[in-house]
């Protein structure tokens, strides 16, 4: 896998803004030998859904323009809905891929569809266009994306008008990625607090001490050499001018040697710093020992930091899981068949809150 994974990235590394649209390559081609063809997964996704499962395509607006992002960009995005009808507006998770994976392909791997229509929620996930960057990276490490422009805005942006046009529950809009897209994820989080109740990063680098695809990559092994905490923007408030909290899932793989799990204890700190939480509101580390189906087959510990009878920061670290998603549908790439279900743990973490004063939904 770190093979694997480093060859998308020092590509990337060579490809740092832009390749024209000839030299696209398409998603089964580079799918590894012995795997499902992505556009195979892909129709078997839309077929089965395809009232409910549909691509659409976010142009900047003067809006974005103005906060410094290119007229005329553009970036696609899948919505799925489930199929039973809701007395209440539907709470929305947004799915941001990581390198090497379209949309469609991330739904595929994490099953988070089908979770969905057993669960009654809908799913945003945006894609990362191959003119703005080959392997579909997000790239979270520019100063620009970490103060909130570029495709962050633009990511936001469609959050507003998804939430907008299907009158999804503002309150309930939760934000998860892997990878670079629990990167880009966080950012989110961080610079637009009012749009997200809360936010699931799955093997993710911590924030602010890279600001080049190669210092990115340092980070990735590395971590930061500075305090986490110091890293963090200023706090947002709220109207009543209280700190907003920005409730967390922070999983990690102890055998991950992309994005090392030094990263998940630096971000540890970075939200411990972020909700205020302390030593005091730590609970004793939990172990879950594997068991006998593929869905549970690895052990994992969980760490809690709780604000009355609610976990505000929830740490997970997986044995023996490298960079992948665990639990995920393992024909396909940056996927861990053996569980624990990476899906499941944060649709229950991140669906426990709601954020209490939404900004309002006005189309981006």
């Amino acid at each position: 896998m770190f093979k694997q994974f480093s060859r998308l990235w020092l590509k990337s590394l060579k490809q740092l803004v832009k390749a024209p649209a000839s030299r696209r390559t398409s998603a089964a081609k580079t799918a590894p030998a012995g795997r499902k063809s992505v556009s195979r997964k892909a129709a078997a996704v839309c077929l089965a859904t395809s009232d409910r499962w549909r691509r659409h395509t976010y142009v900047a607006g003067p809006d974005d323009v103005l906060a410094g992002v290119r007229a005329g960009r553009r970036i696609d995005y899948w919505l799925f809905r489930p199929s039973a009808s809701a007395s209440e507006p539907l709470p929305l998770l947004v799915m941001l891929h990581g390198c090497g994976q379209s949309a469609v392909e991330f739904a595929s791997g994490t099953r988070m569809n089908r979770l969905a229509e057993s669960q009654g929620f809908a799913v945003l996930y945006p894609q990362q266009a191959q003119s703005a960057q080959r392997q579909r990276c997000w790239p979270w490490y520019r100063k620009e994306i970490q103060e909130g422009g570029g495709e962050a805005r633009m990511i936001t942006a469609i959050m507003r008008k998804v939430v907008a046009q299907h009158g999804f529950d503002p309150a309930r809009v939760y934000c998860a990625g892997l990878s670079a897209g629990a990167a880009m994820a966080h950012i989110i989080a961080l610079r637009y607090p009012q749009l997200v109740a809360a936010v699931a990063l799955h093997s993710g680098p911590m924030f602010g001490a890279a600001h080049s695809s190669v210092s990115g990559y340092g980070v990735m092994q590395h971590g930061s050499m500075q305090a986490p905490e110091k890293m963090l923007p200023l706090p947002n408030t709220d109207n009543g001018g209280e700190a907003l909290t920005m409730p967390a899932l922070l999983i990690h793989g102890r055998q991950d040697t992309v994005v090392r799990v030094v990263n998940l204890q630096q971000l540890e700190q970075q939200f411990c710093a972020l909700n205020r939480l302390t030593n005091d509101q730590r609970s004793a580390s939990v172990h879950h020992p594997a068991g006998r189906t593929k869905r549970s087959a690895q052990a994992y510990d969980t760490v809690d930091y709780r604000r009355g009878r609610k976990a505000i920061l929830r740490v997970c670290r997986i044995d023996h899981l490298d960079h992948a998603w665990s639990g995920g549908d393992g024909a396909l790439r940056f996927n861990a068949a053996r569980g624990p279900d990476a899906s499941r743990m944060i649709w229950r973490f991140v669906s426990a809150h709601r954020r209490a004063a939404p900004l309002p939904t006005v189309a981006g």
